[in-house]
């Protein structure tokens, strides 16, 4: 992805999560980071806490969700975390909080944060279950549990692919199921 690119979109009629995978940035470009050697204003908010909202990111919809998917093209996952966190936070009522919620999950998931990256799911899930994201959002919940050792994750896979058997992601839960679950 060169300079100036736009950020990737989620495509209206996702099917998968491969489709909605943000492609890498170009090899040895790093982000930017402003460094400043005076100490920080004292209006700063301290950094989040794990479980807490950070503050960092106030601003309009746009320019939080902008400056969100930015970071995920940079693979700078935290900082994304961060972002769409404020992004739902600060604007429950955007329609592209479906996409943020995802996005935010996913995040988790590549972090290997998956007691975080469930609730996201579950949140998405039951919020907008008309969404097209819910399958691969069932998905991945379902192997994200399993990864944390909780057999529950094999009843969501089952669930993914009684409710959606044309899916991709029926695929990828029935293969999971075959090898992963009694």
């Amino acid at each position: 992805m060169g300079k100036g690119a736009a950020p990737p979109e989620i495509p209206k009629g996702a099917e998968s999560a491969r489709e909605l995978r943000v492609e890498s940035p170009e090899p040895g470009v790093a982000g930017p980071r402003l460094k400043t050697s005076a100490p920080a204003p004292a209006q700063s908010p301290a950094p989040a806490k794990e479980g807490q909202l950070s503050t960092m990111g106030t601003g309009s919809a746009d320019e939080l969700y902008s400056t969100a998917l930015k970071d995920l093209a940079r693979q700078e996952y935290d900082r994304a975390i961060d972002g769409l966190r404020s992004f739902v936070a600060q604007h429950p009522r955007d329609a592209r909080v479906p996409d943020a919620r995802f996005r935010l999950a996913e995040a988790y998931f590549t972090r290997q944060r998956y007691a975080e990256a469930i609730p996201e799911f579950e949140a998405l899930t039951r919020e907008f279950p008309d969404s097209p994201l819910v399958p691969t959002a069932l998905l991945r919940q379902g192997q994200a549990r399993l990864a944390l050792g909780d057999r529950t994750g094999c009843q969501v896979l089952g669930d993914v692919a009684g409710r959606y058997p044309r899916a991709p992601e029926a695929t990828q839960a029935r293969e999971a199921i075959s090898t992963r679950c009694p």
